[in-house]
């Protein structure tokens, strides 16, 4: 055995492998589909339920019940119930899907479902990680097994069936490889605590319904999982922990993951505690109860964006992560109770809100937008003692246009002296000024300012905008100069991108040449989000702004809905299911 996974095996067993794998043998007992997060000091165990006194309920592929499957007691039948039955929605509802088979039937692009997209699903102990593969749900799936042998575990099969087979919320994926938790974070995939790099695969999503509370070399484990998705364009979906916990170390802390909360908003909260404190986690939230079958839901979304995204051929750049990480949280359905604190640009708990596969459809296929960059818009930090702060603490002054931004939100720019006057933008309206949504990935380079502009034919429609951004870990192999050790060079750096909004003057208007609407300037977060519940009617302009002081240019994606004001009548599924713009036609034809 080398010192490396020796090291490594320390690692994820310590002193808890009693407690972990005593844990491991009681799921296996109960079967219990419902689960509890065990103690901080239990590493990498999956989410088990105690017992009930009624059998535990199988979850549905739309989404699983928490409830018991006794029923509640009937009313009596001398005083019986004038009330109509209301079911609740299903999952396949809340979430979009039942609207974008409307909206893509018999269209260009068909139904997308998750076909070619290649997925790891990982979860549970060596040797009770695969699912049900006999049950006939998954008749069509091609399961391997890539943790060594395993007996069947209920917990996957739930989540398993949430996702794949003819009932699943995407049952175009066939290709999955199944992994149990501690091997995926060492030898079986991402190396962790040793010199080797992740493991090259072809996969391209991957579902997680585990968490760890805290953990040795967590550090490293964050960062290699970033890596994947920075540098192999991965998706990487996360849950976090149920009840009104906060957000724990694996994975949901790490920066470039989709981390999914519960929809109820009873799930973790409170910030992220390691490797950057205080960053905004979860990013979306899902139906299911529990974090673990709202993470599959959300992992189905990404699938059917992927797939509409490779049927995209002649815009490569919508199968960027960055670009659907951006899709994703600009199409989210803003729930009840849902607020920005100062200085986060999501929810606490909510996250950009509850993910809407009809509405981030729309965003990708309307297509992509080109901004107008202005190079060298700012300097940072202050060039000058005493120079007027931006939001970060440093001046950011825009050459010949005082500060940049204006020191007050809201405030006139040519009261300040020419804060925030931009000169003219050739080109940034055209075309695209004229869509209510669209997508751009870019790159931006240090004291840069990139330009988008649109406008809002009518008032009253809702704006959601999200910038998104990777976090950068360096990869490859490096020496001690004093020992001479070799080990993976996991060197992380984040950019600082921030996001505003401006009102433009409409032709022939008097006054200042824009007016700031919103802004997002998170300092420790790589995802910024403007919402606005209702936009006034006129011409718009976005700014993405650039202000830390490294030395390379940043890709980052943005995305942008604005949704028309619903009429007399409409809710919210017919007030978005409209017309969207075609892209190339994909190679298979998909029905629902």
């Amino acid at each position: 055995m080398s010192n490396y996974y020796q090291r490594y095996m320390k690692f994820v067993c310590g002193r808890s492998l009693r407690v972990y794998v005593g844990a491991m043998v009681f799921a296996a007992v109960v079967l219990a589909e419902a689960h509890v997060w065990g103690e901080r000091t239990r590493p990498y165990i999956p989410a088990i339920a105690a017992p009930t006194a009624t059998r535990p309920t199988v979850p549905a592929a739309t989404g699983p019940s928490t409830q018991p499957a006794t029923q509640p007691a009937s009313q009596p039948a001398t005083r019986p119930s004038t009330q109509p039955v209301r079911r609740p929605p299903s999952t396949r509802k809340l979430i979009g899907m039942d609207a974008l088979f409307q909206m893509c039937k018999g269209g260009p692009l068909g139904v997308p479902q998750g076909r070619g997209v290649k997925v790891a699903h990982v979860e549970g102990p060596v040797g009770q990680y695969m699912p049900d593969v006999a049950n006939r749900r998954f008749e069509q799936l091609i399961p391997r097994g890539k943790s060594g042998a395993s007996q069947v575990s209920g917990h996957a099969t739930s989540t398993s069936q949430i996702i794949y087979g003819r009932s699943g919320l995407a049952p175009g994926i066939v290709d999955v490889h199944f992994y149990a938790s501690e091997h995926w974070l060492g030898a079986g995939y991402l190396n962790t605590g040793s010199p080797l790099p992740p493991v090259e695969d072809d996969r391209r999503l991957f579902t997680h319904s585990w968490i760890a509370d805290s953990a040795r070399l967590e550090a490293d484990v964050l960062r290699r999982v970033d890596y994947l998705v920075d540098t192999r364009e991965d998706l990487v979906v996360v849950g976090v922990n149920n009840g009104k916990s906060m957000v724990p170390a694996l994975l949901g802390s790490a920066y470039n993951v989709i981390a999914v909360g519960n929809d109820s908003g009873n799930s973790s909260s409170g910030y992220t505690r390691v490797e950057g404190e205080g960053r905004c986690k979860p990013d979306v939230v899902a139906p299911g109860g529990l974090t673990s079958y709202a993470t599959p839901a959300v992992a189905a979304v990404v699938a059917r964006l992927l797939e509409t995204a490779d049927g995209m051929e002649d815009w490569p750049d919508a199968r960027r992560a960055a670009v659907i990480r951006a899709v994703l949280l600009a199409g989210a359905q803003k729930l009840p109770g849902w607020k920005q604190e100062a200085g986060k640009p999501l929810d606490g708990r909510l996250g950009a809100g509850r993910v809407r596969v009809d509405q981030s459809y729309q965003i990708l296929t309307a297509g992509p937008m080109s901004p107008v960059t202005l190079p060298g818009a700012g300097t940072y930090p202050p060039a000058e003692p005493g120079a007027a702060p931006n939001a970060h603490g440093g001046a950011g002054g825009l050459p010949g246009a005082g500060t940049y931004p204006p020191a007050e939100p809201g405030a006139d720019p040519n009261a300040q002296g020419g804060a925030g006057v931009l000169p003219g933008i050739p080109g940034a309206g055209g075309t695209d000024s004229k869509r209510q949504m669209g997508w751009s990935f870019h790159a931006l380079a240090g004291g840069g300012v990139d330009a988008y502009e649109f406008e809002v034919p009518s008032p009253g429609g809702e704006a959601s905008i999200v910038l998104a951004w990777n976090r950068r870990v360096e990869g490859g192999l490096a020496k001690e100069l004093m020992t001479g050790r070799v080990f993976w060079n996991n060197g992380a750096r984040l950019a600082d991108l921030d996001l505003f909004l401006y009102r433009l003057p409409a032709d022939g208007e008097q006054g200042p040449v824009r007016r700031q609407v919103a802004q997002s300037s998170s300092r420790i977060d790589n995802v910024e989000h403007i919402y606005q519940p209702t936009l006034a009617a006129g011409r718009y302009r976005l700014e993405v702004v650039r202000l830390d002081p490294l030395a390379e240019d940043w890709t980052y994606g943005l995305a942008y809905r604005v949704t028309p004001p619903a009429g007399p009548g409409e809710g919210q599924e017919s007030a978005q299911t409209q017309p969207v713009a075609t892209g190339p036609r994909p190679s298979t034809q998909i029905s629902k």
